[in-house]
């Protein structure tokens, strides 16, 4: 099992490219989602948030204020984004989960890095989905196709 945490821009990345439906269904990966990264960053799509839990393939966590997680997230998020530093603090006391973080912006995998987290942008999980043997690369290969022909077809900033 392939234990994903996805920031809102990979969240918002993966359902562009038709990436997110694919991986519940291969019921070889779970999706991890903060609670500020579902209320705030992807309220726009929480159609897809809902449906995503719904199907089991998809779980969203949340962080009390009064644990020494709301703290570190605190801190974080004085220098980096508050989905992101969120994301970030929850990971780190869930190693024993084995998190691959994914995110488009190189300040949070940075962050992600320092704390000892696997990471890695949209297209690395690409790679890291054809190197666990849960998608072969022509899989995804056809799914990224869109995205090297025009990368207007996915968006800003994807993959």
């Amino acid at each position: 099992m392939l234990n994903i945490l996805l920031d809102a821009d990979s969240f918002l990345c993966l359902r562009k490219i038709g990436l997110l439906d694919i991986l519940c269904d291969t019921h070889a990966i779970h999706l991890y989602i903060l609670g500020y990264v579902a209320r705030h960053e992807l309220c726009n799509v929480c159609s897809d948030v809902t449906r995503l839990l719904g199907k089991r393939c998809m779980s969203k966590h949340e962080i009390s204020v009064k644990s020494s997680l709301y703290r570190k997230y605190k801190k974080f998020a004085e220098s980096y984004d508050k989905g992101e530093s969120e994301s970030v603090a929850w990971a780190t006391e869930h190693a024993d989960l084995h998190l691959y973080f994914v995110s488009q912006d190189r300040l949070a995998r940075k962050l992600a890095k320092q704390e000892n987290i696997d990471c890695g942008t949209v297209e690395m999980l690409g790679a890291q989905l054809v190197a666990s043997g849960i998608m072969v690369k022509a899989q995804i290969d056809a799914v990224f196709a869109p995205c090297y022909a025009n990368p207007n077809n996915c968006g800003h900033n994807c993959p």
